[in-house]
């Protein structure tokens, strides 16, 4: 299959409140959507969504990028749906930032699974979960915490993430307290700390919330070379996030303590390196979760069907930042029901997207 064109368009999306992420106050989500069409005008798409904070790249960083990307005349091999290194057999050498690297990546496979009338999840593997479960995502700063995480798990979710890291240890505490009182013992509880704490700090906040059963922490520490200390001394599991950008999948060796890798393809680096990490993630015993950053309903349809075909069933996935959209490019937006996602449903509203969302970029004005 031979690519005839190559398309590019920027969006801006406003959000249903400031989001406080990494030191960041975001009010709209801003990126780029990739169209590659073949000789037959078969479409795939593909978003490029960096974000403040977590992302060294912005949007203009990845435009500059994409000037020296002539998508014309490439032949696409099949072999890039195997998720095996034939995209990076062939990327590699661009030096790609994350974003652009899972923005390419998924337009690739969208366009494949096109072709040969297969929705994306089925192109990536027989055997895929028709629902993927969602984790709630709770900030720390949200006004009434406790009513919310109350309505979560009464509309069905089965895992909840709370935001800590960000206040004095006490109130961080008190908000574990409140969340937990409102949610019976059959919902997980995450917490995600960003790498706040030092090993002393994050101790004693393990050691004030061991009671309330948490599922794991995410990132607890500036240094993850002490979560096997944090783990053996509060008997809280931890999961990876931001620490996996410095690792590469055939280096990672998973240390005594850590359960889960949250894996957001479009910091990673794409969708081939976070199916590596995936796939190594559960043969060493840690849960896979595919997580976002944000991204519009293009991006979260990817995201979904991945976990659908690489995730465990029961596993729940950071994909409810939906929620702070408050409208999206696709026509029917992005959407979950009591905490669960509808893949067949997600990719075929993926298909159509608004063009009054998108404008598009004259690359030769750019230069």
């Amino acid at each position: 299959m031979k690519i005839a064109s190559l398309d590019i368009f920027r969006y801006a999306l406003p959000l249903t409140r400031p989001l406080l992420m990494m030191g960041h106050e975001i009010r709209l989500r801003s990126g780029l959507i990739i169209r590659v069409k073949d000789e037959n005008g078969n479409a795939g798409y593909g978003e490029i969504a960096p974000f403040p904070g977590i992302n060294q790249e912005d949007v203009k960083d990845a435009l500059r990028q994409l000037i020296d990307i002539n998508g014309n005349n490439v032949i696409i091999s099949e072999d890039l749906r195997a998720l095996d290194g034939a995209f990076e057999r062939w990327l590699s050498c661009l030096n790609l930032f994350p974003s652009v690297r899972f923005g390419i990546e998924s337009a690739m496979l969208n366009l494949l699974a096109v072709e040969k009338s297969l929705p994306l999840y089925e192109l990536l593997g027989e055997n895929h979960h028709k629902n993927v479960l969602v984790n709630g995502l709770l900030t720390g700063y949200e006004e009434g915490i406790k009513e919310k995480a109350r309505r979560l798990a009464e509309d069905g979710y089965t895992a909840i993430k709370l935001k800590v890291g960000h206040d004095l240890l006490e109130r961080d505490v008190d908000r574990v307290k409140a969340v937990r009182d409102a949610i019976s013992g059959n919902v997980a509880l995450r917490l995600d700390a960003n790498r706040s704490w030092g090993l002393p700090d994050a101790i004693s906040f393990g050691r004030a919330v061991a009671g309330y059963d948490i599922d794991y922490i995410e990132e607890p520490l500036f240094d993850p070379v002490g979560i096997p200390e944090f783990f053996e001394k509060t008997g809280i599991p931890a999961a990876l996030d931001e620490s996996l950008k410095c690792i590469l999948p055939n280096d990672l060796n998973l240390k005594k303590g850590i359960k889960a890798l949250v894996l957001k393809p479009c910091v990673l680096g794409g969708i081939e390196k976070t199916v590596q990490f995936s796939r190594l993630a559960l043969k060493q015993g840690a849960i896979p979760v595919i997580s976002s950053a944000f991204e519009s309903g293009c991006g979260l349809s990817v995201l979904a069907q991945l976990a659908a075909v690489f995730t465990p069933s029961e596993a729940a996935m950071g994909l409810d930042t939906y929620k702070w959209l408050k409208e999206d490019i696709l026509v029917e937006p992005f959407n979950a029901r009591h905490g669960m996602i509808d893949v067949e449903e997600v990719y075929t509203n993926s298909l159509h997207l608004r063009d009054d969302m998108l404008r598009q970029v004259n690359l030769h004005g750019l230069i």
